[in-house]
Order: structure tokens, then sequence, then C-alpha cells
């Protein structure tokens, strides 16, 4: 692996940011670390960095320990190359010199220094911009610096912390599908932090979430998605409801649960205790012949908000409020849904995810 994790324990003060974490990156992977703020993916990153020390377990780049309880390598030592949120580019300097001052410190020769700063500036397509300073240039621009100056240092590990939370939702959106190209054709090795799961699906071969410290998954983007461990993955990353359930006797195909009285099928769940049932707002499907079907409801509609492609509806189900992704705008105050039992999951009391896996995703249209 390009990155082994073992058991890292990182302690700020009697909080204790990162607990007993282990992973493994390959090479030329592309790995994101998704969670929300204070679950401590800022933190790993900056251990992996070498801008802190750990308090136990074990870094490896290459197989090469960087950090242990015994060992610390400083930064500069690690051959890695940090994109931070903010860029921190030197605002005075032009392209040419922010992309340079790595090699310059470790005095390298002139002539290299020159070789190398234009090859990555037209690799970067920043070639005609190499005079310019940071505050002439566009967001997406001062990126393609702050990654020029990581990749000049021909890094084994490329690491970002956040670097698109300052842009706004139209040019963030623009640069994320630029830095995934250029992350392709850079072909090493990257450590992408973010809190945005929209950010991390389009950029990631894989997906860790953490929550309290802790790793809850790893998975490509479609497994974290489709089928999350946990409770609060399925809220995070899906935006799941969730209705309070109890098991009834089932089948080895379905499984049987009642929720506020009635009773709902879904894939077998390996569990005799109450739990909750959870879906996401796009798996329910409109029903107007609900014929031979299992989990068909009546939902009273609570609100409704177009947003051009899909209408969120809030509407109240089984006495739970519950929110759905439709296609269309709904007429009169209810609507009739089917929910697939596959795309059901099940939840124990402790929030991890009880059902048995489900099948290859399909386009269900209920009714036809």
């Amino acid at each position: 692996p390009a990155l082994s994790l073992s058991q890292i324990v990182k302690f700020h003060g009697s909080h204790c940011a990162v607990n007993h974490l282990a992973c493994t990156i390959e090479q030329g992977e592309i790995v994101s670390i998704l969670g929300p703020s204070g679950c401590g993916k800022t933190t790993l990153l900056r251990c992996v960095a070498g801008l802190e020390a750990i308090d136990d377990g074990e870094i490896a780049i290459n197989n090469r320990v960087v950090s242990s309880k015994a060992l610390f390598l400083p930064p500069e030592r690690r051959n890695i190359g940090m994109v931070f949120q903010s860029y921190a580019l030197w605002p005075h300097l032009t392209v040419f010199a922010n992309v340079a001052m790595g090699l310059k410190v470790r005095r390298r020769p002139a002539k290299e220094v020159a070789t190398r700063v234009a090859a990555v500036l037209e690799t970067l397509e920043l070639a005609g911009l190499a005079d310019r300073l940071p505050s002439q240039l566009s967001g997406g621009q001062q990126q393609r610096v702050a990654v020029a100056r990581a990749i000049v240092m021909e890094p084994e590990i490329l690491l970002f912390d956040e670097p698109l939370s300052n842009l706004d939702a139209r040019i963030r959106e623009r640069v994320r599908s630029e830095l995934h190209d250029l992350l392709r054709k850079l072909g090493i090795t990257t450590l992408y932090v973010t809190h945005d799961k929209a950010e991390a699906m389009a950029l990631s071969d894989r997906i860790i979430v953490m929550r309290g410290g802790v790793i809850d998954q790893v998975g490509t983007g479609r497994e974290i998605y489709d089928t999350p461990a946990t409770a609060f993955i399925a809220d995070f990353i899906g935006r799941f409801n969730f209705l309070p359930a109890s098991p009834l006797a089932g089948t080895d195909a379905l499984h049987t649960v009642e929720v506020k009285g009635q009773r709902m099928a879904l894939m077998p769940a390996r569990s005799q205790a109450a739990g909750t049932v959870g879906f996401k707002p796009e798996d329910a499907v409109l029903c107007p012949n609900p014929a031979g079907r299992a989990n068909v409801f009546e939902l009273s509609v609570l609100k409704q908000t177009y947003f051009g492609s899909s209408v969120e509806v809030v509407a109240e189900l089984l006495g739970t409020p519950v929110t759905l992704s439709l296609p269309e705008t709904v007429a009169g105050n209810t609507l009739r849904i089917h929910l697939p039992p596959a795309k059901l999951t099940y939840f124990g009391a402790d929030g991890q995810a009880l059902g048995g896996e489900p099948p290859a995703p399909s386009l269900q249209i209920a009714g036809e």
C-alpha cells in the first residue's frame, strides 16, 4: 500500500480525536475522508502530513514508517504534497515563483527549477499565467497553482484539506470537475478530506466515513450510499427516513416488521429485536395501481418544494413525517406510494444495519 495507518490514536488534551483507526490506501488510489465537523478527519490528515505527532499506532508511507510512539519524521522528510483549505499562496509572488518556492528551499539548481516548474505549469494548463499574481486568478486557477506547488516536489502522496470549501456553489461544482480530471491524469495517491458528500462521491475511488474519531464504513460511493453500515451513515449520506419497527415472522426471501400497527416487508434482517426501518427519499415510488404489491401506503401531504429536476414532498407516513423525492408535483392532499422491500434497510437498536445484501440497482416504476 502507498499509505498504511495502523491503530492510530491522537489526543487533544483529554479528548480522543482519533481512536485506534486503521486502514490502507493503495498506489494511485484517490480516497476521501468524509464526516461531520469534529469527527477527526482533519486531525488524521495532519498526522499523516507530519504536522502533528500521534500518541499511539504507526503511519507508514510505501512501507517506510514515518510516525509512531518512538519515531517522528517531520513533514519535509515524508515526501508528501499538501493543498490547504485556503490554498496558502504567497500573494506577492507570481504563479511561477509560488510553484518554484519548494524547490528553491531545497536548493535545487536554477536550471532544474525552471524545467520542472515549466513542465508542471504546462501539465496543469497554467503556462500562460506564470507571471500573474494570485489576486489576478480565478478560484479554480488558484487551486491549480496550489496543486502545482505540491506536485512539483514529486510527492509520493498528495493531501487535500477541504480545498473547495471557500468557493461558492456554482464555482465549486466546476472546479470539482476540473480537479477530478486532474487527479486522474496525475495518478498520484491522494487523501482528500471533506465534509461534502457530493464532493467525496465525485472525486474518490473509495470513501472513508468517520464519526467520533473512528471509521464507520469504507467503500465506494455506491456501496456507502446504497448499503450504509449504520443509521448515522444512512442519514449523513442518503438523508434516510426512519420509522420505528418491531420484527414479526418472515420467510427466507422477505422479513416482516410492524410499523405503527401496519405490516411492512423488507429483505431478511437477521434480528428479532426492535429497531428502525430506513429508506432514502428517492426510494419511494408513486403507485397508482397497488394490486398485488407489498408496502403500499397512503400518505398525507404536508409540504411540496419544486427543485426543477425533482419535487421534494414532506408527507406523513404512519404518523411520522418523511421526505420523498418525486418526479412531479402531487395533486391534492394525499398520495399513494410503494416502498420496494429491497430498498428498505433495517437498523438495530445500536444503529447497525442488519439487512441482507440487496440486489443490483434497477429502475422500478410502480403501476406499470
